[in-house]
């Protein structure tokens, strides 16, 4: 389930994402452990007509879902544990990552009702003490 490969560098072009290196440099987060919180718990209502029955998450890219590119990414620039937000078809994401990826712990963060993108960001970060990224 874990892919890091060259298929990876080409979705990175899709992920706008300031790199967690330079972030870690600037403020010296080397050494610390940095959890990155993903949003995806939309409705991906402009997605819904190409896929009905999937999370805009779990869209398919070369046959996997992009939430697995965008981890790698993460996964590759040091983070060591994730926290997902979900929402909608909740379960399909649930169910495909479990409780790791790539090794990587992953948290979930479930809104039994759509919360928003800022409500959605604050139940996730809920007592966060280390630096995280959104």
């Amino acid at each position: 389930m874990c892919h890091l490969s060259s298929t990876s560098q080409e979705v990175k072009l899709f992920i706008t994402a300031v790199t967690l290196s330079s972030i870690s440099k600037k403020y010296n987060f080397t050494g610390m452990e940095i959890t990155a919180i993903i949003l995806a718990g939309g409705l991906g209502t402009r997605l819904n007509k190409t896929i009905p029955n999937l999370p805009k998450p779990m869209a398919p890219i070369g046959g996997r879902p992009f939430l697995e590119f965008q981890m790698d990414y993460w996964i590759e620039q040091g983070v060591c544990r994730f926290i997902l937000s979900v929402g909608h078809l909740k379960d399909i994401i649930i169910n495909h990552f479990s409780k790791e990826y790539c090794g990587i712990p992953i948290e979930y963060s479930i809104e039994e009702k759509p919360l928003g993108t800022g409500g959605a960001f604050l139940k996730s970060s809920k007592g966060l003490v280390d630096p995280f990224l959104v």
